[in-house]
């Protein structure tokens, strides 16, 4: 009656846990677990019911070996050896419920190690993630950099049209000197051909040397 009354509370509890989506004193709705976690939640229910089973079987070995003891004092030897079986029937599921209990701790470790794993395995995408986020972001940087270079490229071409004046003639700086020295030799004839002008007497062309032509009749001189 002990046994199945542990192994109904037990079967209730879980049951209770199990529901999916509960919510708890007007909490947000239990995500579900993953599935190594629900195996380890899992293995740990079973393995809390074979304790229990395990407790029930050593109280009645315990009480067996009293009445065996009682029943060997009573000189009733072959009521002693039904009840000696009977312990050793118990023993027996004892010891299978031993070798479960230590299987389901090595599931156990199992599993949480496998678990740990993937965790850290996700960790590492999760790393991976963000590092190729951040070389995307590095490279949108130097793009929108490139982008900047260019529209200052722009702007300063532009700022260089605005600058030319509008209908200037363009000229050629090796034609304007050679005709600054043309107009320099010019200058230095005249200046030259005054000089002769003064320095000749009166009626004699400067440029000839020759006297004068005489005016015409009637003219005024």
């Amino acid at each position: 009656q002990d046994l199945q009354s542990l192994v109904r509370t037990s079967q209730k509890r879980n049951k209770f846990l199990q529901k999916p989506n509960m919510k708890f004193f007007g909490g947000k709705p239990k995500q579900p677990a993953d599935s190594s976690e629900q195996a380890i939640a899992s293995l740990g229910r079973h393995e809390e019911l074979l304790e229990a089973r395990s407790r029930v079987l050593q109280m009645n070995i315990d009480k067996l070996n009293q009445e065996i003891k009682g029943l060997m004092a009573q000189k009733n030897k072959k009521a002693a050896l039904q009840k000696l079986k009977y312990r050793k029937k118990y023993e027996q599921s004892m010891d299978q419920i031993e070798a479960q209990k230590d299987n389901i701790q090595t599931l156990k470790m199992k599993l949480e190690e496998a678990l740990m794993q993937k965790n850290t395995a996700d960790a590492y995408k999760t790393a991976s993630v963000a590092f190729a986020d951040m070389a995307k972001t590095a490279k949108e940087l130097e793009n929108t950099m490139d982008d900047i270079k260019d529209h200052l490229a722009d702007v300063d071409n532009v700022s260089q049209l605005l600058a030319e004046n509008i209908g200037t003639a363009v000229y050629d700086d090796d034609e304007l000197e050679a005709e600054l020295d043309e107009l320099a030799q010019l200058d230095q004839s005249e200046l030259d051909e005054a000089a002769v002008s003064l320095s000749l007497p009166a009626g004699i062309h400067a440029a000839t040397g020759l006297p004068a032509a005489p005016a015409a009749a009637g003219a005024w001189p």
